[in-house]
């Protein structure tokens, strides 16, 4: 359908721009977590690239398993960079044994060898970013990090509500496209945010580290 086309492929460019954002702020603030984050966005939208070609939403059992290994890889990729944000110790090797495992969950999905659809622990990994923006919004008390933790956890449970609903007509093709990514605006608004705060207190440990020399 072309209009199933046309709005993957507006989500594709809106997704990309983002991470091109990202990756710009990277150039000049060189923190890890940043290029995390903007990994994260280019794998997320790497998976509206066949529906905007192809004019149809995901045509096979293999497309569809390969979504859903992307859309875990890219939860995993904000975690890591959530924790590096939160300044906490990255859990690597741990991040890429779960990319294996989701990687085999999907490809056993698309073989029909098990019955448990991958989507389910890749939405609880966006349920697992939020607990760490919700902690760290308390050690801080940022509005952003509580307000992104709010809308990771909104994004994870509605992907596993949209897997549940996947049969309900009125949620299928480009309206199923819009509703899932609804809370992607609000994160990626809410993580420009977050680098504002990040940066102010930045700048205030600075101020402070400067006044105690001079003490």
């Amino acid at each position: 359908m072309i209009h199933q086309s046309f709005t993957s492929l507006a989500l594709l460019i809106a997704t990309f721009l983002v991470a091109s954002f990202f990756a710009y702020i990277y150039s000049i603030k060189r923190q890890n977590y940043l290029l995390l984050w903007t990994a994260a966005w280019l794998v997320f939208g790497v998976h509206y690239i066949s529906p905007a070609i192809t004019q149809s939403a995901v045509s096979s059992v293999l497309e569809g398993a390969l979504t859903h290994w992307l859309f875990g890889l890219s939860a995993l990729l904000f975690f890591l960079g959530a924790q590096i944000y939160a300044q906490r110790k990255s859990w690597k090797w741990h991040a890429l044994v779960a990319a294996v495992v989701l990687g085999i969950w999907a490809a056993a999905n698309a073989a029909n060898l098990f019955s448990l659809s991958a989507i389910i622990p890749a939405s609880l990994l966006f349920v697992a970013v939020a607990a760490i923006f919700w902690q760290e919004s308390r050690r801080q008390e940022t509005l952003a990090d509580r307000l992104l933790g709010l809308s990771f956890g909104s994004w994870g449970v509605l992907w596993l509500a949209l897997h549940y609903l996947k049969g309900t007509p009125e949620l299928q093709g480009s309206n199923l496209n819009v509703v899932a990514t609804a809370p992607c605006a609000f994160v990626a608004m809410l993580m420009v945010m977050a680098l504002y705060e990040e940066e102010k207190r930045r700048i205030e440990r600075n101020m402070l580290a400067l006044s105690n020399l001079n003490l």
